[in-house]
């Protein structure tokens, strides 16, 4: 009897304490960044907890931050067919901005842009479901998984 009360006892700890791991999406976000940044990220962990994006590898903070930045080149290079405008990108659940210019077709990776700058938030979970073709740039839009900031543009 002794036994079963302890197991019972463990599972319930178990059970309360990784609740509290997953109950708060914020744990999985940087807190600094432009205006939705930490939203768009959410959204994204949302998405991929729902099915609709498929999550990628966890990396260190360096290694995040270089295959990020191979990915938005990748992610440029996909767009050409799209006529974008140079656009600045900030790729949220790592920190980094990006600018792409249309123009030359390159990426620079630049400090933050000015407050009456626009620009796109976006996350590498995203960048890399449009690049593996599971979803599209507009359907990243119209989800809300790729947002434009001020919302006008």
């Amino acid at each position: 009897m002794a036994m079963n009360m302890r197991n019972i006892i463990i599972a319930i700890s178990l059970l309360i304490l990784s609740s509290y791991s997953s109950a708060c999406a914020l744990h999985l976000v940087k807190a600094e960044g432009p205006e939705g940044a930490t939203w768009n990220t959410i959204k994204s962990q949302i998405a991929m907890q729902n099915g609709v994006i498929e999550p990628i590898q966890k990396l260190g903070e360096n290694a995040s931050h270089l295959r990020s930045m191979w990915w938005i080149q990748l992610l440029s290079r996909h767009l050409d067919n799209e006529n974008l405008p140079s656009s600045n990108i900030y790729i949220t659940d790592v920190g980094l901005w990006a600018t792409l210019d249309s123009s030359t077709r390159k990426v620079t990776f630049d400090a933050p842009v000015n407050d009456s700058d626009s620009y796109m938030l976006i996350t590498t979970i995203v960048i890399n479901a449009i690049l593996s073709g599971t979803l599209s740039f507009e359907e990243a839009i119209d989800l809300g998984l790729i947002q434009a900031f001020p919302p006008s543009i």
